[in-house]
């Protein structure tokens, strides 16, 4: 009997379910089979305090640079790819505990934004710390650049103050200039702002998302930003009110030609026109069971493009505080697992690059180097999924395979007879596996789990379960090779009624 994995929903029932009752510690490979999760191995030195926020970029030379922010300073990793380099303005700053980095590039200009202060700016190869970027600019929670503006959202100025509805943009080509909005210098450079009337506050500003160049996320709607030219420079429209929208800003993530969120009722893509649900009778209530409500600000997202992958980091009850399951989705299958990792913030990752002098800065000894010498994590400008762990060091999601498990639905017996297992073979194609066998007599008893098996030389993992419902469950030991696991082929047989 073939019992596939199949897809990870834990929303719906186990009995009669064909998809993977359990998912954990591996990615949606393929609409067939589930791939090992690589730990997170750090390489760099910590920073001060707690990672709230960081970023990638490359310059117009091809070289690529790594910032990171904590609750007062921002930094810039060193060019032997370990140290941390203080490129704070003097003073520092006063990021809120509930507070986060947000960064954005405009050619070889680096901005960042806490909106406790104000927003700041460092040019790759020019500059040795950051400064605040214009004088007339606004303090602010967002931003990006989109068609050749730096865009900001929910803002602060000295004559409005907090405005969490208000979107802001610099004149055209130019991100230092912020002229008085509504005079006659910001028409002329199309600098203005705009003040969206509906959908409450503003959590989350993307660009090109769609066929829109700009996408706003608010409480309770969705808005599309598009440029038209003077006098009114973008137009917004509203492309969904009332049921869509976002109130964790740390959930909004740009992922190939969509935008990604965590709604009041769950996993949403925006496609630049409507939302599509992506978890709905799938993982949306088993998320909003197990996240911690009351650390909804540590919500964080990352993409990895190469394999279609949106990773969602969030800390349930058990944490404290910082994210600790990453949950993961593959939007060319729809098929979602999830990973137990501990970390501060994930993010998308540019490899710095190092030479071997900067190798001796993470160990003298080969052997104790945290990849192998081919890996990505060494060679600049490789994209790749990243994050800071809980000891405030910086690193990529390309060590050893984490230990997997993975569990089939229970085995379709029909007529209230009893199943007899006597062993299961892992479709598993490399590592140290075992096996055991879930069971329970009823709908309403919790589920027993026989001893853990290993193969023998025929790939069976020994088994004597007899039972009304089973289930089996595969275990793949961390820091193994393999690729693909596809589900079990269960030597099961029907018994009797009793």
């Amino acid at each position: 009997m073939f019992a596939p994995f199949g897809a990870f929903a834990p929303d719906q029932p186990v009995l009669g379910q064909t998809g993977a009752s359990v998912a954990k510690n591996v990615v949606p490979l393929t609409d067939k089979s589930y791939g090992p999760f690589p730990g997170l191995t750090t390489v760099t030195g910590a920073l001060t305090a707690r990672c709230q926020g960081f970023a990638s970029f490359r310059a117009s030379d091809g070289t690529s640079h790594i910032f990171a922010g904590d609750a007062t300073k921002l930094y810039k990793l060193n060019a032997d790819g370990v140290t941390w380099d203080d490129v704070s303005k003097s003073g520092g700053y006063t990021t809120p505990a509930d507070g986060r980095w947000y960064f954005a590039q405009y050619g070889n200009r680096v901005m960042a934004t806490n909106y406790a202060d104000a927003i700041q700016s460092f040019v790759i190869g020019t500059d040795s710390a950051f400064s605040d970027l214009s004088a007339n600019a606004p303090k602010a929670r967002f931003i990006d650049v989109i068609r050749g503006f730096v865009v900001v959202a929910d803002t602060w100025d000295a004559t409005d103050g907090y405005n969490q509805n208000r979107v802001w943009w610099s004149a055209f080509g130019d991100p230092t200039s912020w002229p008085t909005p509504g005079g006659a210098s910001a028409a002329a450079v199309q600098s203005d702002f705009q003040d969206i009337a509906f959908g409450g506050g503003i959590n989350g500003l993307l660009g090109g998302v769609g066929g829109s160049d700009g996408v706003i996320f608010l409480q309770n709607a969705i808005v599309r930003m598009t440029y038209s030219g003077p006098p009114a420079v973008f137009t917004f429209q509203d492309a969904e009110r009332g049921t869509r929208g976002t109130t964790i800003a740390g959930s909004v993530i740009n992922a190939g030609t969509f935008g990604g969120y965590l709604g009041e009722d769950g996993f949403y893509l925006f496609d630049g026109i409507s939302s599509h649900p992506i978890g709905n009778l799938k993982v949306d209530r088993w998320v909003w069971d197990s996240i911690d409500q009351t650390q909804l600000v540590r919500v964080c997202a990352a993409v990895n493009p190469k394999k279609k992958l949106i990773f969602w980091a969030f800390p349930t009850g058990s944490s404290d505080g910082n994210p600790n399951r990453i949950l993961i989705y593959n939007w060319e299958t729809g098929w979602w697992s999830y990973a137990d990792v501990d970390v501060e913030f994930i993010g998308k990752g540019f490899s710095a690059g190092y030479t071997l002098e900067g190798l001796d800065a993470i160990t003298t000894d080969i052997e104790a180097l945290p990849y192998s010498l081919d890996s990505v994590a060494y060679m600049g400008g490789r994209v790749n999924m990243a994050g800071f762990y809980t000891d405030h060091k910086f690193g990529f999601f390309d060590g050893d395979a984490l230990a997997a498990t993975l569990e089939t639905g229970e085995f379709p017996i029909e007529g209230g007879r009893r199943v007899f297992v006597g062993g299961v073979r892992p479709l598993v194609d490399g590592g140290t596996i075992t096996a055991a066998v879930g069971y329970r007599e009823t709908p309403q008893a919790s589920v027993t789990y026989s001893t853990a098996t290993s193969a023998a030389a025929d790939g069976v993992c020994p088994q004597r379960v007899s039972a009304r419902y089973a289930r089996a469950r595969v275990s793949v030991a961390a820091a193994g090779t393999w690729t693909h696991a596809q589900g079990v082929e269960a030597e099961a047989r029907q018994e009797g009624m009793r």
